[in-house]
């Protein structure tokens, strides 16, 4: 996790970092949605419309991925937790990223604050903090077996990412194609149903449903970075969930080929 840390904040520090909204870019949580990323963790476990939220909407998704542990005075958070402060921080709260800690100042990497920053590192207290989110820690094979098998059935390889993204980037054209769509229709009730837990609905259209769909299988290719165990869960129902959308969506690309 150190490790991990470290290279993700020399990576970003001093960038301005965008993930969700362009319209109101840079916030303190596109740092935090990046390092979510970073983890292999969706970022549905966290997203919301204000940083505070994180702690006071957290799911039983968010806790599939991440241990809440309340701001005590004897709390002492660890490097990479997520630190969320409450609306007395400001009106929408605030959230960073543990560096470390004492158990009277800790030193955090954020972004947002003061309003219109960078990325960069800061030291805090622990005045009006809600909790801290600790993300769970599960051995994982790098490359799990049933990616490989699927990336196999489909006549690919681990090494064919550039092939694999390829794939997403035909994706975005061919959805336009009325053939494609047509078909796609047809078995979208099925594919809302698996991706609903990411907060896909009924009425959402066929684009933004083929777009979470692209989240999940670039999820799914940053598992190809993982060259050692790292924090990381993956229950059973979830492999299945993931295998399901996989197959999904190289059938939904096959058939736009036709």
């Amino acid at each position: 996790m150190r490790n991990k840390l470290n290279q993700f904040i020399s990576n970003l520090n001093g960038q301005f970092v965008e993930v969700s909204y362009r319209p109101a870019a840079y916030q303190c949580f596109d740092l935090v949605y990046n390092w979510v990323f970073c983890l292999g963790i969706p970022k549905a476990t966290v997203q919301h419309g204000s940083a505070f939220e994180i702690w006071t909407l957290a799911s039983d998704f968010t806790r599939q991925y991440f241990d809440l542990i309340e701001n005590k005075l004897e709390t002492i958070p660890r490097a990479g937790d997520i630190v969320v402060w409450s609306s007395k921080y400001g009106k929408y709260g605030h959230t960073a990223i543990v560096i470390e800690a004492t158990q009277t100042t800790m030193k955090v990497f954020e972004q947002n604050d003061p309003l219109g920053t960078n990325a960069h590192i800061a030291d805090k207290k622990y005045t009006n903090v809600l909790g801290f989110l600790r993300p769970k820690e599960v051995i994982i094979p790098s490359i799990p077996e049933w990616f490989e098998t699927l990336l196999r059935e489909n006549n690919l390889t681990i090494q064919d990412e550039g092939k694999i993204r390829a794939i997403i980037d035909n994706a975005k054209k061919v959805v336009e194609k009325e053939k494609l769509i047509s078909q796609l229709e047809e078995r979208m009730g099925d594919i809302k149903d698996i991706l609903k837990p990411l907060g896909v609905k009924d009425g959402d259209s066929t684009e933004i449903v083929l777009a979470t769909l692209e989240n999940v299988v670039q999820e799914l290719l940053g598992l190809r970075e993982k060259q050692v165990p790292e924090t990381k869960i993956i229950y059973a129902e979830q492999e299945m969930r993931y295998i399901k959308i996989f197959e999904l969506f190289i059938g939904v690309i096959k058939a736009g080929e036709k």
